[in-house]
């Protein structure tokens, strides 16, 4: 049985607040594996799942997330978008100076291949 291969990828990733964006984009790309996990646990039951869903999130000045929001779905399952939303709401981002809190929005594609 050849493994399926799984692609999780962050795409479009938009910065407005006082938070260092490289910093933000770092921890958002070293993430990315615990949002696959999400995926990948989901494709047990349905093989052909795959989309892009949009996140709007809230970091305040300490560097934790505060809201987390999908503001497009294209994968269409509740699972992974529970799934995904509990994580990034775990995520811990680098708060160095950061006085006010930011609006970070970006995308992830997740796709699969047989």
């Amino acid at each position: 049985i050849k493994k399926r291969e799984t692609k999780v990828k962050a795409k479009g990733t938009e910065i407005h607040g006082d938070h260092d964006k490289r910093a933000i984009k770092g921890v958002i790309r070293r993430k990315m594996s615990a949002l696959q996990n999400c995926y990948n646990k989901a494709l047990r039951t349905r093989p052909d799942l795959a989309g892009k869903i949009s996140y709007s999130i809230t970091i305040s000045p300490m560097g934790t997330v505060t809201q987390v929001r999908i503001e497009d779905d294209t994968v269409g399952d509740g699972n992974v978008a529970d799934c995904t939303k509990k994580r990034i709401s775990g995520w811990r981002f680098p708060s160095d100076g950061a006085e006010e809190a930011s609006e970070v929005n970006f995308s992830v594609v997740f796709s699969g291949s047989q």
